[in-house]
């Protein structure tokens, strides 16, 4: 029984149990990443990778805030030697909250960012599988799948690298793609929630991919607006909705008093005309493509929304860190441009990138994914079957032949002839058949052969438009922009946009490769698939070990124990001291004064609590300070002096630390080469509180989230709420009639 306005079909509950199809395919892309996942459950880490140090210190940290009752942690204290940076209000957090929830649960530091290693494997396989077989079929998303895990970037990003935000990241590429497509497909509500959501998803996972990404999702989306609108122009939409869209026009035709239709149907004048034929106005197509892109906007503009607790501050108030340390030196773009002959050279290591060709680390493509992308090229251009080929003109003449001519006899129905699947059409066409005369028959017979063509035309275009061309093409261009940018010819494109700001290193745009290289070997799959069923068949196994074979050499990282001992807060300073890293200053630090220790890393070290901030060495003669309350993001202290002075705390200055004297706001003023916080206390006993609070930008972030949220949780309340009306509706009707 169709259900209409819910686009899909139930059986009655009182008839026959009825066998259900389950795709174990999903269950197969599991099994898959087993081989990817295993390294990560042998004893120790990777402590000799990149940023796994840094990995499991940021959630170090950001447990640090969560246990203070900081349920969006901006500040951590820990950083730069105790004197604090503002890490997770300029970086995406969203892989920690996920890190935290697996430490609160019970596992340690270094157990809960394997763990979230390990889903952003299983995760990224199964939205690659989500969209591929969308767009491909099974077999051919699971192959996408599989090499969507063991492209070479992606093993190293977690081996080698050991980036916990960039990772996950992967997880959400072509889940945004597949919610897209559906979006453009149906503009069903539900597919704008997916879309937004998952758009949020990815801002909050890593905004450096986000930013790249995003230049790739804008292009997509155009891309698929442009094909919808094409297909709408030309009368192929998918076959419910055209169909349904025809009949509608040709019903509500006006008819001059001859009798004849006039040509004004949007699908029989199609867009540019033809002989006798008047084509669309460029206005016309405009509303038809703003139409479809409207629902793509408001996706992107929710994502947006929903990220804006982190977004918006972190665009706004970057400027207030000392972004040059991040940007320069060893970080300078211009340092790690690859050298051609990198992306398809074996070799494999553990070292760093740097200028000349002499890196430490691969930048290859993978033999086995770029030899099928190569491949997709013989499957993108094929020509569909012929014997497929129905013209718009015959198509329009076949839907008004079947609305003038509807089937009759015991079965008719009320429901349009064409509005059924072929299936049901030809069992009433049969049925009138039996009960007619030779004529009757044959006529019947012959408007169901019709029938079952035009229904195999409109979904093969629509499919071969999508699978054999627009998407392979799209992706097949991509790999080769990407390649073009990681090279050193593309440096003025950097030069002249924020790339260098946002993707900090040009190999970085590695991961796009990965994303379209393993479409395109699903695509292989496809095209051998349309060629020859069978041969696809016993192609697949075989392909799936050849891919895991080829990636077999990177799955066995470095098992070291780390250099500063357990993790603790005196491993975290010594992190620091002998690496350099996550020593990040504000902007009223002076960059040539960057701190190598400090007095706060001394009591870390010796395992002593630190129970204030209160720089008490520089404390002016005569004062005397008490210590009240220590937080994370607060000191609260009595002061008492016989004469005024200043009050140094050991923590660099930024927007939203706040000074309180005696229950009233008074100046916090940054001095010396780090720009520590001095507050001016009058002589007599006060109690000064110096508290870290939430700016005019982080306040209007945080409440565009949460009306974004409101939104989103009213929309599918909604939703679930109509589609149970009109279930409820369909069953009681079922039952009754």
């Amino acid at each position: 029984m169709k259900i209409k306005g819910l686009g899909w079909n139930i059986r009655n509950p009182f008839s026959p149990r009825k066998r259900v199809s389950v795709d174990w395919n999903w269950l197969l892309v599991i099994l898959l990443c087993a081989f990817a996942v295993a390294p990560l459950a042998q004893p120790g880490f990777f402590w000799g990778a990149h940023d796994a140090r840094h990995s499991v210190y940021f959630l170090v940290e950001f447990d640090r805030s969560i246990q203070d009752g900081i349920l969006y942690p901006r500040w951590q204290p820990d950083y730069a030697f105790g004197y604090g940076y503002p890490f997770f209000n300029i970086y995406s957090p969203l892989a920690f909250y996920l890190g935290e929830a697996f430490h609160l649960l019970g596992l340690d530091f270094v157990a809960a960012v394997k763990v979230v290693f390990g889903l952003g494997f299983v995760l990224s396989a199964l939205t690659m599988y989500l969209f591929a077989r969308r767009v491909l079929g099974r077999w051919p998303g699971l192959v996408a799948a599989v090499v969507y895990v063991y492209v070479p970037y992606r093993l190293g990003d977690v081996y080698v690298r050991g980036v916990l935000a960039e990772s996950f990241a992967f997880v959400f590429f072509p889940l945004l793609l597949w919610a897209f497509l559906e979006l453009v497909e149906t503009g069903q509500r539900r597919y704008l929630l997916a879309a937004g959501v998952s758009y949020a998803a990815l801002l909050c996972t890593h905004n450096g991919t986000a930013f790249v990404f995003s230049l790739l999702l804008g292009a997509y989306i155009v891309v698929l607006v442009v094909v919808k609108s094409w297909r709408a122009g030309q009368g192929n939409l998918l076959p419910e909705s055209s169909l349904r869209a025809q009949r509608s026009n040709l019903r509500t035709e006006r008819r001059p008093s001859d009798g004849r239709p006039h040509s004004s149907s949007p699908v029989e004048r199609g867009w540019g005309g033809g002989a006798g034929q008047r084509g669309l106005s460029r206005n016309d197509v405009l509303v038809a493509a703003g139409r479809v892109a409207m629902p793509c906007a408001l996706a992107l503009l929710l994502g947006v929304g929903l990220a804006a607790i982190f977004l918006l501050p972190a665009l706004l108030e970057t400027r207030y860190v000392n972004v040059a340390q991040w940007t320069s030196a060893y970080y300078d773009f211009r340092r790690h441009f690859v050298y051609f002959f990198q992306l398809f050279s074996p070799f494999w290591g553990f070292g760093y990138s740097d200028a000349g060709p002499g890196d430490a680390m691969s930048f290859q493509l993978g033999v086995v994914p770029f030899v099928l992308a190569i491949l997709s090229l013989g499957t993108t251009f094929q020509v569909p079957s012929s014997k497929f080929h129905v013209s718009r003109l015959d198509n329009v003449k076949f839907i008004r032949h079947c609305e003038e001519h509807p089937f009759a006899g015991p079965e008719r129905s009320e429901e349009p002839a064409l509005s059924r699947s072929p299936e049901r059409s030809e069992g009433t066409a049969k049925g009138l058949a039996k009960g007619g005369g030779c004529e009757e028959r044959s006529k019947a017979i012959s408007l169901v052969a019709q029938q079952r063509d035009c229904f195999a035309a409109l979904a093969m275009t629509d499919a071969t438009l999508l699978r054999r061309f627009t998407l392979p093409l799209f992706f097949q261009l991509t790999t080769v922009l990407t390649i073009f940018l990681m090279l050193a010819p593309a440096a003025p494109l950097w030069v002249a946009t924020p790339l260098a700001s946002f993707a900090q290193f040009p190999w970085r745009l590695l991961a796009l490769t990965a994303l379209s290289m393993a479409f395109l070997a699903g695509v292989v799959v496809a095209g051998v698939q349309e060629w020859r069923q069978r041969l696809a068949g016993l192609l697949v196994v075989p392909l799936l070990a050849v891919i895991v074979w080829g990636s077999w050499p990177y799955l066995w990282p470095q098992i070291i124990p780390p250099q500063e001992g357990p993790v603790s807060l005196a491993g975290l300073m010594r992190f620091q001291q002998s690496s350099g890293e996550m020593v990040g200053l504000t902007a009223w630090a002076d960059i040539q004064a960057k701190p190598t220790w400090s007095p706060l890393a001394d009591l870390y070290v010796a395992g002593k609590p630190v129970e204030s901030k209160v720089a008490y060495s520089l404390l002016p003669a005569g004062m005397t300070v008490q210590t009240l309350r220590h937080r994370t993001i607060l000191d609260e202290v009595r002061v008492t002096a016989a004469q005024g002075g200043k009050v140094t705390f050991y923590t660099q200055y930024y927007p939203g630390w706040r000074a309180y004297l005696d229950g009233r706001e008074v100046p916090v003023m940054p001095e010396g080469d780090l720009g520590l916080m001095t507050v001016e206390v009058p002589a007599g006993e006060h109690v000064l509180l110096l508290r870290f609070e939430d700016t005019p930008v982080r306040v209007a972030g945080t409440v565009i989230s949460l009306v974004a949220g409101l939104v989103v949780v009213a929309v599918w309340g909604w939703e679930v709420y109509r589609r149970r009306a009109i279930l409820e509706k369909a069953v009681a009707t079922d039952k009754h009639g």
